[in-house]
């Protein structure tokens, strides 16, 4: 759940940047196809949100690096 709202306010955040206004003007529908220079800003936007989950996947495999092997009696590598 976390992660969804996240990415959802992320993209909100970068279509705001790059496309300031463009929710509160002009008609949104699947027929309507935007012009070339708009379609560019979209992309700009969705490729900056994308970043937030190669980011966290990354953190989150930094701290597994400094997990502690386990050492009780039943573990291999223990002693």
């Amino acid at each position: 759940m976390l992660g969804a709202a996240a990415i959802a306010v992320l993209m909100d955040s970068r279509l705001a940047h790059y496309l300031p206004g463009a929710a509160a003007t002009g008609e949104a529908g699947a027929d309507k196809i935007p012009d070339p220079h708009v379609a560019a800003l979209f992309s700009n936007a969705m490729h900056d949100a994308l970043w937030l989950p190669a980011v966290m996947y990354a953190v989150g495999l930094v701290a597994v690096m400094f997990y502690e092997a386990p050492k009780h009696a039943g573990f291999r590598g223990a002693h």
